[in-house]
């Protein structure tokens, strides 16, 4: 099977340059078809979520089977609607377990355009391996860990990664998880009449939500930029279900406090429209409930008045929880803008900055209670008037889901996170998050979580804010971090934290029971160490981490003098779960036996090369259910 993926990876990249050339050229009359995916994602047990693009607006359908040549089960058929980018996904139930699927989108209103036929692995099951030795039905997993992704000819390490990725692991994977920062922004100044041009039939009329919300046409050109420039990574994420974290380049550079009333930076005015283009893009595949989904509007504000009037909208069932606050947007073409590969680009935000909003209310602004059907009262009172475009935000990006013994834990750290930069109290979750992580903690039944942070625990991050204050990892936040890591230890459960965003890797323990593994850069530069002066990080050994006591294990290291383009090691990892292993009875017969300590081995690769550049094993001492 490996050979065949691999000859299959090479000819589909070929293919899929072909088809972008070709689709090109198709007439207007017949311009419908798949422009970009297949992506999977939503993976279970039995079940797969297949993610599509189309040119225009269309319905399609998923063709499906274990036979590449007899596609012979077919999806539900969905529609793509201009509001989403023409982007929709459509679930394949009822798959087999541990089974190699074929797969190919087809567009039901026209013959021809079909995609590809991709193929991915369905995850193994409980009623498998079952048996007196494996009681729980306990299975082995392995999945594949990234961040930092940034394209730029300047900054980054070139585009040959997902080729690695894909030719070393894609046969030995079940999933992906992206630990943030899989876009970096660019193409953020796309015209909204270039979008409608370029994605619906003549005459269609411009859709409200992209007259509120012009922003979020270069939002969505972002993804598809990123998609267009690496034929290799569409390939890996049509072959791999992944799981998407986002960090700050998601919306815009280091942003934060979205919640903090009468807070303006731009870059947390943006965090709306940039993550409804994430979830239409990357977030529909995460295991989540659309139960908080975001609201945009437009209304006309009076100066002193904290009175917000929309005749358009309904705010009866709006749900007043911690977060849920409005923002009025920057506005113009710069609300989302920054060139990540210009050389000034800090120079150029700070321009865009100093000009300020197109819009003078724009802010954040708490919403102290729903007056009428179409009427909320705002806490500060905007001060001047204006006709402004709004959101709500939906806030519960945060997810978990389990597989065999082990649930995986997904944080926002981003959209509720308030900064000791202007908060007197600052928090990396937000309440209602932390007191749904900690319930999640104490309820679950795994042996082992994985917790997913786009941010680190223990290594620092230094962004350009005031010297000495580090806001942008969980280290600027020691009192919810050390709470956190309270909890985790008294748990009784293994917990692996896997985290991004450093721009370099580290494998480091906590304690006995907690380790922690940032992953990448990917595709970003690696940091030298001269940026992270006086912190004390060594390439390995104990480590004092804002009084939390560490051994650093292992580190992608450059010194400070290590020009730029030298710093390029671009890292994934590879985390494998053994929990079984087969001794075949007297009759030669497949026997699961479950192993007295699973292990958790987390491997760091070179994806330039594929070579191996460090492995971590874990044994878990104590597994929870006691079954051993």
């Amino acid at each position: 099977m490996g050979s065949c993926r691999r000859l299959t990876g090479w000819l589909m990249s070929l293919v899929l340059l072909m088809a972008t050339a070709s689709a090109a050229e198709l007439k207007p009359e017949v311009a419908v078809y798949v422009s970009h995916g297949p992506v999977l994602g939503r993976l279970g047990a039995g079940s797969v979520g297949v993610w599509t693009r189309t040119a225009q607006p269309a319905a399609f359908h998923v063709r499906y089977g274990t036979n590449e040549r007899a596609l012979d089960s077919r999806s539900a058929t969905v529609a793509t609607v201009l509001e989403h980018d023409n982007t929709a996904w459509v679930k394949l139930e009822s798959l087999l377990p541990d089974t190699v699927y074929y797969y190919q989108v087809a567009v039901d209103t026209v013959a021809g355009v079909d995609s590809d036929i991709f193929h991915f692995r369905s995850l193994p099951s409980a009623k498998q391996k079952v048996g007196q030795l494996n009681p729980d039905g306990l299975f082995n997993f392995a999945f594949s860990a990234m961040s930092c992704a940034k394209q730029s000819p300047t900054m980054s390490q070139g585009a040959t990664q997902h080729a690695t990725l894909f030719r070393d692991a894609a046969d030995n994977i079940d999933f992906h998880v992206v630990l943030g920062d899989w876009i970096y922004e660019q193409d953020r100044r796309f015209e909204p009449s270039r979008w409608l041009n370029e994605s619906a039939p003549p005459g269609t009329a411009m859709p409200p939500l992209l007259q509120i919300v012009p922003s979020l046409a270069g939002a969505w050109q972002n993804y598809k930029t990123y998609y267009d420039n690496d034929p290799d990574l569409k390939l890996w994420h049509a072959t791999v279900p992944s799981i998407f974290i986002f960090d700050d380049h998601e919306v815009l550079n280091n942003f934060q406090d979205a919640t903090v009333p009468g807070h303006t930076a731009r870059n947390a005015l943006f965090r709306d429209p940039a993550l409804r283009a994430w979830r239409d893009y990357l977030g529909w595949s995460n295991p989540t409930t659309d139960i908080n989904k975001i609201q945009f509007g437009r209304t006309q504000l009076e100066a002193g008045s904290a009175l917000l009037t929309d005749p358009a909208a309904d705010f009866r069932k709006l749900a007043l929880h911690e977060g849920r606050s409005l923002h009025v947007h920057w506005g113009g073409p710069d609300a989302g803008y920054r060139n990540s590969d210009a050389e000034n680009r800090s120079e150029i935000s700070a321009a865009i900055e100093e000009a300020g909003p197109i819009d003078p209310n724009a802010s954040v602004y708490a919403i102290e209670q729903v007056v009428g059907d179409n009427q909320l009262e705002l806490e500060p009172a905007p001060a001047h008037d204006s006709d402004s475009s709004y959101s709500i935000g939906g806030l519960d990006y945060f997810f978990d889901q389990q597989f065999a013994n082990a649930e995986f834990i997904g944080l926002d750290t981003r959209s509720r996170r308030r900064s000791q930069l202007i908060s007197d109290e600052p928090t990396m979750l937000g309440e209602s998050q932390k007191d749904w992580l900690l319930r999640r903690l104490k309820e679950s039944e795994a042996d082992v979580v994985f917790v997913l942070s786009s941010v680190s625990f223990v290594i620092p991050h230094l962004s350009e804010g005031p010297s000495g204050i580090d806001d942008q990892s969980w280290t600027g936040y020691t009192r919810e971090r050390d709470e956190l890591l309270k909890a985790f230890e008294s748990s009784g459960k293994t917990v692996i934290l896997l985290t991004g965003d450093l721009h370099n890797a580290f494998s480091i323990q906590i304690s006995e029971r907690i380790w922690e593994f940032s992953v990448g850069p990917i595709g970003s530069l690696n940091r030298a160490t001269g940026r992270l002066d006086g912190t004390g990080i060594p390439s390995n050994g104990p480590y004092s981490s804002a009084g939390l006591n560490t051994t650093v294990r292992w580190s992608t290291h450059f010194l400070a003098d290590t020009a730029r383009q030298s710093r390029r090691m671009p890292v994934y990892a590879i985390v494998q779960m053994n929990n079984v292993f087969n001794s075949p009875d007297t009759k030669g017969n497949s026997r699961w036996v479950a192993f007295e300590k699973p292990q958790v081995v987390v491997q760091f690769y070179n994806a330039s090369t594929g070579r191996l550049l460090f492995a971590e094993s874990v044994l878990v001492e104590t597994p929870v259910s006691g079954r051993r």
